[in-house]
């Protein structure tokens, strides 16, 4: 019996309400994104996680992992990598920063907080989370950086995943103009992208400005979550 037919069963028994669906995501993010890849005829979307953080919990590929998905996790903490070569081995998985193709192979200094998904490159942003927050700093490393580019030649073969999934600092600056300098049939078929900036005392804004980039780099908004917005590229049907 073939994958293909088991997901049909499955999503089925979900439609019944005979099976309940399990997500990995903060908000739901992946059923979203299995939903649509499966609207497009793609039962198993290769992916690429960048700022991937933690294989199972808030992770929006986990579920497709889970179905039979593969990709590359690319995450800057070497501690949190850990986790990924031991529970999703069937994946890539990727100790780089990723910053502009300049700095390709550098090494630069990371800051680890002691809340792991605020560690950052920026000492600007490290000192504003402990000026601002309850968010502090444990230690500094050094890492790595690659080019999205870069690690898309190397790794992916030169062409984007089906799913390109977003969580670092400097995603206009960074991914944006890799979009734009990548042809439209190599170009990810889904996005999923983070856009809602980070408080605790309610002042979160949402990034209409990158929006609107990943939209004129070919994208339509496909859904949004309030802290992630999911693109469709435009050309798919």
């Amino acid at each position: 019996m073939g994958l293909n037919f088991r997901l049909r069963v499955r999503a089925w028994l979900v439609a019944k309400g005979f099976w309940s669906q399990r997500s990995y995501s903060q908000c739901g993010e992946d059923l979203i994104i299995r939903f649509l890849f499966n609207s497009v005829g793609i039962p198993q979307p290769t992916y690429i996680d960048l700022g991937a953080h933690h294989p199972n919990h808030l992770s929006n590929t986990k579920l497709l992992y889970a179905d039979g998905s593969r990709g590359v996790n690319v995450e800057a903490n070497p501690d949190l990598l850990a986790r990924f070569r031991r529970s999703r081995r069937g994946d890539l998985n990727l100790n780089f920063g990723v910053g502009a193709e300049e700095n390709d192979g550098k090494t630069v200094d990371f800051y680890v907080m002691n809340s792991s998904t605020m560690s950052t490159f920026s000492l600007e942003e490290a000192v504003r989370l402990e000026a601002e927050t309850s968010i502090k700093r444990i230690k500094t490393i050094q890492v790595p950086m690659r080019g999205v580019l870069s690690i898309v030649k190397e790794y992916c073969g030169g062409a984007f995943p089906d799913l390109l999934n977003v969580d670092i600092e400097g995603t206009d600056s960074l991914v944006v103009p890799a979009l734009v300098a990548t042809p439209l049939a190599l170009r990810p078929k889904v996005v999923c992208i983070e856009t809602l900036t980070y408080s605790e005392s309610g002042t979160a804004k949402k990034r209409t400005d990158l929006i609107r980039a990943i939209v004129d780099a070919g994208y339509k908004v496909y859904a949004d979550t309030y802290i992630n917005t999911i693109f469709k590229r435009a050309d798919l049907t």
